[in-house]
This record gives structure tokens, C-alpha cells and sequence, in this order.
């Protein structure tokens, strides 16, 4: 069963549309007793890491959700601040991440150290991307994670923005994968990237 985070925040129908056209139904989440049966887990990506968290946790769902990612039978993708909460932390809030990676979230700068716009737009990924079959997606954000940040992952992406290089994917080896780009608005390749990773699309 595939289930997506519904706590308010991010594209859940947006979600929901691309799996249909995928031919499969996905339910929402919104508490742990929705998390029973539940294989595949995708976290949605609009909101600030603070508020993300404190919900989370306000509804009782992020230690079964820490539980879910730490169990190698089960998956978990998060998309944009779904991403970044599986980090230490982030300079948007105060609140600690999941802490699967060790590195914490900072605000887009430029390679000279000034703040930049967000990041909007399609872009192309470069790296160890043997997961994915598409690799050009759409962007929407104002902080990430430098990709020249020391830190141990089984596979991840990075994409250029202001001369500086972010991680545009992430992946550990429990199942366990993060976006930074929106699959949901990438058009086909957003429909390839959630049929490669949430597979058997219909299980």
C-alpha cells in the first residue's frame, strides 16, 4: 500500500493525481492508526521545516514515522522540505530533522556567499543516479543542502544553481530517498521517478 503525509501542508492531490495516472490509488495519512499497511510513505514538499515538524510531531506521528524509515522492509520519499527533514536540522527553524544524514539545511547562496532568489524551474541532476530513469526535474526552494557536504548515502543527484552544486537527491540503503526537486510537477519524468522508486506500482 502506498500512503502520502496529509497534515496540511504540501500537494497531496497533485500526489494523488500523478499515482492515478500511474494506475494506482494512494491514501492519505494523517495519523498513526493510516500508517498500518502502509509500505511506501511519501512525505509532500510545501511548507517551512519548523512547522513540518512541530506537526508531525502535535499529531503523534514522528516517532512511527522515524520507526517507518528505520525499517528496511518499508520505504520512504520525501519531496522538497520532505527531503530536508531527514537532515540533522535547517537554518530556516530550530527544530532537529530525522537526522538519517548528518549535514543540516541552509538558505541558497551564491558562490561569492550571498543570498540568492528560490530555486524555480526544471533543472538536470548529475551523479550516481543508477535508482532513477529521468533526470531532468522542476524546482521550487530557498534552502538545501551543499553538495560539497561530507556525508555517507548510497546514491544521490546534484544540480548547479549561482556557480555553487546541491543535492538534488539522496538515497541511504534502507530504503530511504529524498527530492529536492517536485516529481509531481515534472510532467513524465516526475511519473518515471515515482514509478522507479515506489515499484511494483500496484503491490
Amino acid at each position: 500500500m502506498i500512503g502520502v503525509i496529509d497534515i496540511g501542508y504540501g500537494n497531496v492531490n497533485s500526489i494523488k493525481r500523478s499515482f492515478f495516472e500511474l494506475g494506482s490509488i494512494v491514501n492519505s495519512v494523517s495519523s498513526p492508526k493510516d500508517l498500518a499497511g502502509v509500505k511506501t510513505l511519501i512525505m509532500p514538499g510545501v511548507g517551512d521545516f519548523d512547522s513540518i515538524i512541530r506537526t508531525l510531531k502535535r499529531r503523534d506521528l514522528f516517532a512511527p514515522l522515524l520507526d517507518h524509515m528505520l525499517d528496511p522492509e518499508l520505504t520512504y520519499v520525501g519531496i522538497c522540505v520532505g527531503m530536508q527533514i531527514l537532515f540533522s536540522g535547517s537554518e530556516e527553524g530550530t527544530e532537529k530533522g530525522f537526522g538519517l544524514f548528518a549535514p543540516n539545511v541552509e538558505r541558497l547562496t551564491a558562490a561569492e556567499g550571498f543570498i540568492v532568489p528560490p530555486n524555480m524551474g526544471f533543472k538536470e541532476l548529475k551523479g550516481n543516479l543508477s535508482l532513477l530513469s529521468a533526470h531532468r526535474f522542476y524546482y521550487m526552494h530557498s534552502f538545501g543542502v551543499h553538495a560539497d557536504t561530507q556525508f555517507t548515502c548510497y546514491q544521490s543527484g546534484i544540480f548547479e544553481y549561482y556557480g555553487r552544486e546541491w543535492l538534488g537527491f539522496v538515497s541511504d540503503d534502507k530504503g530511504n530517498y529524498g527530492a529536492q526537486f517536485h516529481p509531481e510537477r515534472s510532467g513524465y519524468n516526475g511519473l518515471s521517478f515515482f514509478n522507479d522508486l515506489c515499484g511494483p506500482i500496484n503491490a
